[in-house]
């Protein structure tokens, strides 16, 4: 029988609220509730991680998708932008939505109401979104538990990383867990990437990581 969508999202709230209580003193909180969070489409902690359309505002899909292509970045957002994405109700226009719906149609026209999308790091940057996330005493091991238990809940048929430092968290999690270890998965590029990145062509760059995702689905 299929799960509901409010129930997971739930479930993956409570589990954070209580592996993730040691923030960094620079880290604001996502919503602990699924009322807290981002009334749209936008990527878990800081919305449900679900495609609620590519409009503002979309209506909370009523299923959660049976065994989805679990898409990891490293961290949400920053305070700000988590902000704003609050007030216009959804990301769906950004640029790391535009792009990343771009991969998908590479890939074959993945629906992207098919996938989950998550980070690997709790917690928003009170600066800029990329770069290295503030840590203290207990963080970085209780976000790896969360991942864990996230790849648990969401039970991916195959798992896609988003950069670099997501890719460092992924093989983290394969080294300490064997039900992680056997789950196909593969590393493409942030849909964020700087232009200087996406080489050697903005289109070739979007192809090319449709590719790989389309590798691990044939």
């Amino acid at each position: 029988m299929p799960r509901l969508s409010r129930e997971v999202i739930e479930e993956l709230l409570d589990e954070m609220n209580r592996v993730v209580v040691d923030y960094p003193s620079r880290v604001e909180r996502t919503g602990k509730t699924i009322t807290e969070l981002i009334e749209g489409t936008a990527c878990f902690p800081g919305g449900t991680g679900l495609w609620r359309g590519d409009v503002y505002a979309g209506a909370l899909p009523l299923h959660f998708p049976e065994r989805p292509i679990l898409f990891i970045g490293h961290n949400f957002d920053s305070i700000s932008a988590h902000a704003r994405a609050k007030e216009n109700k959804g990301e769906v226009k950004s640029v790391f939505w535009n792009n990343l719906k771009g991969f998908l149609k590479d890939a074959g026209d993945l629906d992207p109401a098919e996938c989950f999308f998550t980070n690997a790091l709790m917690g928003l940057k009170s600066d800029k979104p990329d770069g290295t996330m503030p840590g203290c005493t207990g963080y970085q091991e209780q976000c790896q538990t969360f991942l864990l238990r996230q790849i648990e809940v969401v039970a991916p048929k195959a798992i896609v990383t988003l950069g670099r430092d997501a890719a460092i968290q992924r093989r983290k999690a394969h080294r300490l867990s064997n039900s992680v270890a056997v789950i196909k998965f593969v590393e493409i590029m942030h849909p964020s990437a700087r232009p200087k990145d996406q080489r050697p062509n903005h289109r070739e760059w979007m192809a090319i990581q449709g590719q790989k995702i389309r590798s691990l689905l044939t």
